[in-house]
């Protein structure tokens, strides 16, 4: 018997990622690289981080389905552009919601766009297709909830099914839960809040009240919303304690 060795396959290494220290450790994988930080110290030099939080409730949420040349509502197949007339037949969908999120020292206003507003309302991808079929049937779907955000006279479809369903998500258990939020700051922050700045605020969580104090909110811009496991919540709280002990 003679028995030879042929090449079935080759591979070339063109780059090699950096290393990240925390990778193996991590059960978020790559993503872990990023900082964990808190809401009330966010590091002038950090444009991206992340933060272990909690999803207080949505206060808006818009869907909307848009035509690709004028950007007018797009509804039942065709641009809704009379004057003059828009010759386009294809529409894109366009999603925003703004969530409120706290992490027990500061609170922050998140603005989600497209996908990033599937996963904050914690819908599978095809209720989410589902959703985006609803919305391009009809056009546009806004709702307000009530907060310092909301503007008066704003009117909800109340008798649209869709826009129950999604207005009784806005502040379900499934939607207000803990998250780990990878962000962007939509603004720098100018300086850190002084402790005469602070105030006390309240958080209720289910039968037990937190009280805080809490500096001005702050504006971020949703990259990725990952759920927490328990794995996950041990890691991420073993991480928040060397935080908090690296400013201690």
């Amino acid at each position: 018997v003679y028995c030879t060795y042929i090449a079935s396959s080759c591979i070339s290494v063109l780059s090699v990622s950096p290393i990240c220290p925390l990778v193996s450790a991590s059960p978020l994988g790559t993503s872990s690289c990023l900082p964990l930080v808190f809401l009330s110290r966010i590091p002038h030099s950090v444009s991206q981080a992340r933060i272990f939080c909690h999803l207080s409730y949505v206060l808006s949420l818009s869907l909307h389905w848009i035509c690709s040349l004028c950007n007018s509502i797009f509804k039942e197949g065709q641009c809704s552009r009379h004057n003059p007339p828009c010759p386009s037949r294809t529409g894109v969908s366009q999603a925003i919601a703004r969530v409120l999120v706290e992490d027990g020292t500061g609170e922050a206003l998140v603005v989600c766009r497209n996908q990033q507003v599937a996963k904050a309302l914690a819908l599978s991808s095809g209720e989410w297709e589902a959703v985006q079929s609803h919305v391009q049937r009809s056009g546009s779907v806004s709702i307000q909830h009530g907060g310092a955000s909301v503007r008066p006279g704003t009117v909800e479809e109340s008798e649209d099914l869709l826009v129950w369903y999604l207005r009784s998500m806005c502040r379900s258990p499934a939607v207000c839960r803990s998250i780990l939020l990878t962000f962007s700051l939509s603004r720098k922050p100018s300086k850190l809040d002084q402790p005469d700045s602070l105030q006390l605020r309240r958080f209720p969580s289910g039968e037990l009240e937190f009280v805080s104090r809490m500096g001005n909110r702050q504006n971020l811009t949703c990259l990725n919303i990952q759920e927490v496991d328990h794995e996950t919540l041990l890691w991420l709280s073993n991480e928040k304690i060397k935080t908090s002990s690296s400013f201690g």
